[in-house]
C-alpha cells in the first residue's frame, strides 16, 4: 500500500464520518429557512431529515470503531530489529532504521458504499533505533519514530466519483469529501528487551546452526495529533408539502468545517522467536506474540452549511437554488482499540559482518488473511 492510501485513509477517516457512540455523540440539525413559510411549503419531515442525513455518520462509526483504532497499534509495534538472538554485552552494540506498515482487513474497502461503508486502516513506521546486550543473555533496544518533527503533512485529499475533478454543482449528486491537512504531529518510542532462553548451537558445522530461542517483552508508546479543515457534499431525498400534498425533492447537504483528533496508546507486547542460521549470512525466525492495547483515540468536528434544493417544483414554486435551511454538525467521539491482538511474525536477516538486512512480515491470527505488517531494516552490529 502506498503511504497515501493510509494517509487519506485517516483523514477520511477522522475528519467527517465518524457517528454516534456511548458516552459521546454527534448531532446534525437543521435550521429551516423561513421564506418557505412564505410559499406555503412545510418542511414537515425536518426529522427524518436529520435523522437520514446522520445515517452514514452513525453507519461508518458502528462498521469500523474496532478498524481504525486497532490499524494505528498494531503499525505502532514495528520498528525493532529481530535478526540474531543476542546481542552481547557493551562495548558491543548495534544501531540502524527500519520501516514498515501494515492494514488491518484490507478487503473492507471493496464493499465500501453510502450503505455500507466499511474501510480498511493501518500505518506506517519508519524508527531509527539503537541497542546493546546487558548480560550474555539479555540485550534491550530502543527505538523512535517521529512525523512532525522533521516532516509535516501538508496536503489536501478527496474522495468520490471521478466525476467530482470538475465539482460542478449540477454534478454532485453523491457523497463527496475533501480535507486539507493542517496540522500533523505524531510521536512514537518504544523499548525492547529480549532474554535468550536457549542460546545457540551447530547442527553441521559451517551449515546449519540452530540460533536458539529469545523471550521478548516491547513497550511502545504513540501519541499523536492531527487537525484537518474539509468540504462535505451528500445527496438525500427529503419531504416538502404544500397544500397537504407531499413532494420528495433531491437536496444537498454542504458543509464546511473543521476536525481534529488526538490520541495516546499503549501497547505491551510479549514474544517468543526461534532462531535458525545457515552459513551464517541467512538468519530465519519465527514466533508468536500477543500485543495487550491501552488508550484512546478522541475525536472533535465542528462543521457548519447549507441543505440547499436542486432545481425542483414543489405545488406552484420553483425551487431553484434555495436554501432549505442551515445545518450544523457536532461531534465528539471516542474510541479505544481490541484489548488483545495475537500475531505470528516470520522474518530473515542476512548477516555481511557488520552489516544486517532484515525483512519480516506478520499476521493477525484472528484475521490471518485480511490483516498484517511488513518491514525492513538495516542496522549495523559491532
Amino acid at each position: 500500500m502506498k503511504l497515501k492510501f493510509f494517509l487519506f485513509s485517516f483523514i477520511f477517516s477522522f475528519s467527517i464520518y465518524f457517528p454516534l457512540q456511548l458516552n459521546a455523540g454527534t448531532e446534525l440539525t437543521i435550521d429551516t429557512n423561513p421564506l418557505l413559510f412564505l410559499f406555503g411549503i412545510d418542511f414537515e419531515d425536518k426529522t427524518d431529515a436529520e435523522q437520514t442525513f446522520s445515517e452514514l455518520p452513525s453507519d461508518f462509526f458502528s462498521k469500523n470503531d474496532d478498524v481504525i483504532p486497532n490499524g494505528l497499534v498494531m503499525t505502532n509495534t514495528l520498528g525493532y530489529p529481530n535478526g540474531k538472538s543476542t546481542i552481547k554485552p557493551f562495548p558491543h552494540f548495534e544501531f540502524g532504521a527500519a520501516a514498515g506498515g501494515g492494514v488491518w482487513q484490507y478487503t473492507r474497502f471493496d464493499d465500501f458504499d453510502s450503505d455500507n461503508p466499511t474501510v480498511p486502516f493501518g500505518g506506517v513506521n519508519a524508527a531509527i533505533h539503537a541497542g546493546t546486550g546487558i548480560t550474555e543473555n539479555i540485550d534491550v533496544t530502543l527505538k523512535f519514530f517521529s512525523l512532525g518533527w522533521f516532516y509535516s503533512v501538508d496536503d489536501t485529499f478527496d474522495y468520490g466519483d471521478d466525476r467530482y475533478d470538475d465539482k460542478t454543482d449540477d454534478d454532485i449528486d453523491k457523497p463527496y469529501i475533501e480535507a486539507e491537512i493542517t496540522d500533523s504531529n505524531v510521536y512514537s518510542f518504544g523499548i525492547k528487551g529480549r532474554y535468550n532462553w536457549l542460546k545457540p548451537s551447530s547442527i553441521i558445522p559451517y551449515f546449519l546452526a540452530f540460533g536458539g530461542i529469545s523471550i521478548n517483552l516491547g513497550l511502545d508508546y504513540m501519541k499523536g495529533k492531527w487537525k484537518v479543515v474539509y468540504e462535505l457534499h451528500d445527496t438525500n431525498d427529503i419531504d416538502l408539502e404544500q397544500d397537504d400534498e407531499t413532494y420528495t425533492i433531491e437536496a444537498d447537504t454542504r458543509l464546511e468545517g473543521s476536525a481534529s483528533v488526538e490520541w495516546s496508546l499503549l501497547s505491551i507486547t510479549p514474544e517468543i522467536f526461534i532462531y535458525t542460521d545457515i552459513f551464517y549470512i541467512f538468519s530465519f525466525y519465527t514466533g508468536p506474540s500477543v500485543s495487550f492495547n491501552f488508550g484512546s483515540i478522541n475525536f472533535n468536528t465542528d462543521a457548519e452549511g447549507n441543505l440547499d434544493a436542486k432545481d425542483a417544483d414543489v405545488g406552484t414554486v420553483n425551487l431553484g437554488d434555495l436554501h432549505i435551511g442551515e445545518v450544523e454538525l457536532r461531534s465528539r467521539n471516542k474510541m479505544e482499540p481490541s484489548l488483545v491482538i495475537p500475531k505470528w511474525t516470520l522474518g530473515l536477516e542476512m548477516n555481511i559482518w557488520a552489516l544486517k538486512i532484515q525483512v519480516e512480515g506478520a499476521a493477525v491470527l484472528t484475521s490471518i488473511t485480511e490483516s498484517f505488517t511488513t518491514q525492513v531494516g538495516i542496522r549495523f552490529q559491532f
